[in-house]
């Protein structure tokens, strides 16, 4: 996960971050790294959960644990 999206996580603002890991999550795929696009989903659900977005976060988990 970036540092800046750290930064998003730490002052509360989970919208940013999960605008932030859904760009970071395709340039991931683009590049195949399955290791980091599985933590980003992971971070990404995590962002999901906390705006109340719960099927997506879901989701995200699922293709998480899929991929480990």
């Amino acid at each position: 996960m970036s540092v800046l999206s750290q930064l998003f996580d730490s002052v509360g603002n989970p919208t940013e971050r999960r605008r932030l890991l859904i760009h970071i999550l395709k340039l991931q795929k683009e590049h195949g790294d399955e290791s980091q696009l599985a933590l980003t989903l992971r971070f990404l659900s995590d962002a999901n959960r906390l705006l109340g977005l719960k099927k997506e976060g879901i989701q995200q988990t699922k293709e998480a644990l899929e991929i480990y």
